[in-house]
């Protein structure tokens, strides 16, 4: 909505403790009249005072941090409220208690008298001093007009009362002006300030990846899940809301193959093939370490595709509609079943043009479904940790890359001198296929068992 030419203010709106000072009398309320479905199951819940586990504390408004239906609560009890501070000229975004307007400057400050006057009722305050407003060149003067007091900026040292105005210089032009600020994690304001956040954001992961390489120098296998399970899904995240170039993202892929891979598997990726190689998920026998770069492309563009029709809702203000819950499955499922294809088609497009002993790594890698040890995360008080040397030489082994260690002279197993044929066949009797257990990591307990033909790599000093 920032982009929108009649928007001229963004207001992003903070209230305070929200979840627990929801009225939960007026929350029944509305939902007996608008979502009867569950009107029910709410007053059981929340029709009552309910039990602390504090001696003598009832709580008795908001929602119970954890319960199932209290985001739902929280909803049913925000639909008077929005529809109250519905203004002319301005419009509104919820997610949440996080709420924001756009539009004309008048129409905005009469949305937040709205929303200052009704919130009360159905316990939403707004915090002035955490609300920011975002006011685009050219219109700082009757901004400050419209919200008088709301705009002053306290003298130093003094507690701010009023709004959080972020303005640019009016000596830049609107094209160049770095001005925005940070909504529900995703920037929102001028492209100077999109790529900006981003750069700033690429700058510190960076620095992340440098730690993680010295970690994993020692220990690789849970430098290499880090990566995977932690780092790689905040990039993510950044790269589906950010609209930004995809080119801001090179610095983690020089990241990657300056520090990381060197440290942590022994050897970098020497060529365009191989580096493909490893961008592949480890059911396609790569390592899931994607290029930074083709990553942002197809992040943003499947974040555009399944939000499309909600945005166009929001900029209408369109109150009727609804989220075809079917529709958004089939077209993620759709979407799910193109990427496949296409990572199946460079699967096979990267085997018949890999030769030699890569090649056959490969081939062996895809045939053999002997990927889970990739996936498993490094539980020690499970045996799923590998060692440094023999995480290694089982990624040197899948890649079809030289041993980034020495081999020793003879097999600890058999005696017999050492070579890859022989690890490989006592590899053989190290871990038979066989039931894999499932644990919850946070309880520590066994939850499912799996049939799986995968194995975890023999140590070289296996016996």
């Amino acid at each position: 909505m920032w982009e929108e030419p009649d928007t001229e203010v963004v207001l992003m709106v903070d209230a305070r403790n929200a979840f627990n000072l929801g009225c939960r009398a007026e929350a029944l309320r509305t939902a007996d009249r608008r979502c009867p479905t569950i009107a029910t199951a709410l007053r059981n819940v929340y029709g009552h005072a309910s039990e602390l586990c504090l001696d003598g504390l009832l709580s008795v408004e908001g929602t119970t941090q954890g319960c199932p239906l209290g985001m739902a609560m929280f909803a049913v009890a925000s639909i008077p409220l929005m529809e109250g501070s519905e203004t002319p000229g301005a419009r509104q975004s919820w997610l949440a208690d996080d709420s924001a307007a756009a539009g004309r400057i008048a129409a905005a400050k009469a949305w937040l008298d709205k929303l200052m006057a009704l919130g009360p009722r159905y316990g939403y305050h707004v915090k002035l001093s955490k609300t920011v407003a975002l006011v685009k060149p050219g219109y700082e003067a009757a901004f400050r007009e419209a919200f008088g007091e709301l705009a002053v900026e306290p003298p130093p040292g003094e507690e701010r009362k009023g709004l959080t105005v972020i303005t640019g210089d009016d000596a830049d032009d609107a094209v160049g002006v770095t001005l925005g600020h940070r909504y529900l994690g995703a920037p929102v304001g001028t492209p100077a300030f999109r790529r900006q956040y981003v750069q700033e954001k690429v700058d510190g992961w960076v620095q992340e990846i440098g730690t993680l390489a010295k970690f994993g120098s020692v220990h690789p296998h849970e430098a290499y899940a880090l990566l995977v399970r932690a780092f790689i899904p905040r990039w993510r995240f950044v790269m589906r809301t950010a609209d930004v170039e995809p080119e801001l993202f090179d610095p983690l892929e020089d990241a990657l193959m300056s520090s990381f891979f060197p440290k942590v598997f022994g050897r970098r990726p020497d060529s365009r093939d191989l580096r493909l190689r490893c961008a592949l998920p480890t059911r396609y026998a790569g390592l899931a370490i994607p290029i930074p770069r083709e990553m942002a492309k197809q992040e943003r563009k499947g974040s555009l595709a399944g939000v499309q029709e909600l945005v166009a809702a929001i900029k209408a203000q369109d109150r009727s509609f609804r989220q075809d819950a079917a529709m958004l499955r089939a077209r993620r499922d759709e979407a799910r079943e193109a990427r496949e294809k296409a990572t199946e088609q460079t699967a096979k497009d990267l085997l018949k043009r890999t030769p030699g002993r890569a090649g056959k790594a490969l081939e062996e890698a895809l045939e053999s479904n002997c990927s889970d040890w990739l996936s498993y995360a490094p539980l020690e008080r499970r045996d799923l940790v590998l060692d440094r040397q023999t995480f290694r030489d089982a990624v040197a082994l899948r890649m079809g890359w030289e041993f980034p260690d020495p081999l020793p002279a003879y097999c600890p197993s058999c005696g017999d001198p050492f070579s890859v044929s022989v690890w490989v066949a006592n590899r053989e009797q190290e871990k038979p296929s066989g039931t894999i257990a499932v644990i919850d990591v946070a309880t520590d307990s066994i939850v499912a068992t799996i049939e799986s033909g995968g194995r975890m790599p023999i140590r070289r000093n296996a016996s």
